[in-house]
């Protein structure tokens, strides 16, 4: 677990899109119930990582997974965990 770098940036990453997800506030806007499904099961596949790392048994992980997981936090991060958002983003 020491020299597993890419695992470490990883959970790190997943962490920090888990926590994104789960502090998104509406204000006003109006509530989708298949975005929040969607926002709902991406959550729950993104804690599976740290989760698994905290206790012991890491995911394998390369340097692609955390590239690909980085592009998607900088989304989710830069649309607030607006899962609507993304998706509008990645339609076009």
């Amino acid at each position: 677990m020491t020299n597993n770098l890419p695992g470490l940036l990883n959970a790190a990453l997943c962490t920090v899109i888990v926590l994104t997800l789960f502090f998104y506030r509406r204000k006003e806007s109006r509530h989708k119930p298949l975005i929040s499904w969607c926002a709902w099961c991406l959550m729950l596949l993104y804690a599976i990582t740290p989760l698994s790392y905290l206790c012991g048994h890491p995911l394998p992980a390369d340097w692609l997974v955390v590239m690909l997981n980085l592009v998607f936090g900088v989304m989710v991060v830069r649309a607030r965990g607006n899962v609507s958002k993304i998706f509008a983003f990645l339609s076009g």
